[in-house]
């Protein structure tokens, strides 16, 4: 009983953290690379993205982007770009509680943007089995980055 309010607790800070105020206008526009995330804990790539939201950095996608990486999905595609080659891969959470997996599954495909879930729904949902979304696909929604360094938040 104590665990799954502990759980249901951190779930609510956690997505009260994530979906936290948005950046004002004269915050910080100091860049971010997400190159070649391995994914990892979702609790963590949310802090990492809320972080990333508050800040007002800049994203930019290289290489792959995997698991709870593509959490950074999440924020607004003017704060994202995406260089050639760039990728992202999905999978069902795992390596936690049940309860847990399934709170982390919910979490991530309800911040995903539209046509991310649409395009994990369209391959059969989330699964053991890895997902891999290339870039020719994802440019289509997210803007090439226009140079070899950050584009930076329009203020």
């Amino acid at each position: 009983m104590k665990s799954r309010l502990t759980l249901r607790l951190s779930v609510l800070c956690l997505t009260l953290s994530f979906f936290g105020t948005q950046a004002s206008a004269d915050v910080s526009t100091r860049p971010m690379q997400v190159a070649t995330g391995p994914g990892g804990s979702v609790v963590e790539y949310a802090k990492r993205v809320s972080k990333a939201r508050l800040g007002g950095h800049a994203v930019t996608f290289r290489g792959r982007c995997g698991s709870a990486c593509t959490l950074f999905l999440a924020l607004p595609t003017s704060d994202i770009c995406i260089t050639p080659g760039a990728s992202f891969q999905f999978h069902r959470p795992y390596g936690a509680s049940k309860e847990f997996n399934a709170w982390a599954e919910e979490f991530m495909l309800g911040n995903y943007p539209p046509w991310v879930r649409r395009w994990i729904e369209d391959r059969g949902g989330l699964s053991h089995r890895l997902l891999r979304m290339d870039y020719s696909y994802a440019a289509k929604f997210i803007p090439t980055c226009r140079t070899a360094s950050v584009r930076h938040r329009h203020s």
